[in-house]
């Protein structure tokens, strides 16, 4: 019999190994999540066979029209089954579910950033379209970036909520998703945990920003640099001089690929395409 229920108290033991065994988090990482991020009202339990099998977070968040009204929805986050109740269809069961149940507190769509591309086909069967897009490149100090024109450019460490201003501000005139500041606080953990931060970065009478992870020696994600395009070249050349990068990849707004996918309420229509240019960003991946 299965049974899907919002967490509640007494279920953290078995939360934490599902996510070990899924995702191969540092057992300090998990508990660092579960002190600082998690919330019960925001996890969706299955259980099956009386056991914990399957679980999800909900995260909330905003869709921003340029200038109007925003939409509620949550990102679907941390999926995750356990290895003896994989290949059942649970996440399925789990993630419908949930969808329902955010149609039920009126909110217009959830959204999730599938791991990988062959995942675009399977969350596609389950109502999801591309709505969300970016483009992903790649720096290496041997290429180099060559710029006839010099910025100067000051980077300094910012606190989440100087970093979600500036974020909102700059994608403004955009479609984006927009958080709240504890979900900019949890990537500024993430991002320090790997040996990066949340930094602002400041040319003249321009204010931008970016979130940067360490993900191995000499080579940093930047989960997103947002600067005008013709600041850019010059930015990834001053942040690999600070941080002694030798290679680091990158991702802006831009059309280059899909990320993230989204399925609309009954009340929410999903006219998202790519000439739209709608924006995550940040996904915490």
């Amino acid at each position: 019999m299965i049974k899907i229920r919002l967490a509640e108290d007494g279920n953290i033991g078995e939360q934490k190994e599902i996510w070990r065994l899924c995702f191969g988090d540092s057992l300090s990482f998990i508990d660092y999540y579960y002190q600082y991020r998690y919330r019960k009202e925001e996890t969706m339990l299955l259980w099956t066979e009386e056991k914990l099998a399957a679980m999800l977070t909900m995260i909330p968040v905003k869709l921003q029209l340029p200038r109007e009204e925003s939409l509620t929805g949550r990102m679907l986050y941390a999926i995750a089954t356990h290895p003896a109740f994989q290949k059942r269809g649970l996440a399925t069961q789990l993630m419908d579910y949930t969808h329902r149940y955010a149609e039920e507190m009126k909110d217009d769509f959830t959204v999730l950033v599938p791991a990988h591309q062959a995942l675009f086909d399977f969350y596609r069967k389950q109502g999801y379209r591309e709505g969300f897009y970016l483009r992903e490149a790649v720096w290496n100090k041997d290429e180099g970036i060559k710029e006839e024109k010099q910025f100067p450019l000051r980077m300094t460490k910012i606190t989440p909520g100087l970093y979600n201003r500036r974020r909102n501000e700059f994608l403004l005139d955009k479609i984006y998703i927009s958080y709240e500041e504890r979900e900019i606080f949890y990537q500024q953990s993430l991002s320090q945990s790997s040996g990066g931060n949340l930094y602002a970065l400041d040319m003249p009478g321009v204010q931008g920003c970016a979130a940067i992870e360490g993900v191995g020696k000499s080579e940093y994600l930047i989960k997103e640099i947002l600067l005008p395009e013709k600041f850019l070249a010059e930015a990834l050349k001053k942040i690999a001089q600070i941080l002694a990068a030798e290679k680091i990849i990158f991702r802006t707004p831009g059309t280059q690929r899909p990320f993230a996918m989204i399925r609309g309420t009954g009340t929410f229509p999903l006219g998202l395409g790519s000439e739209r240019g709608a924006y995550l960003g940040l996904a915490f991946d």
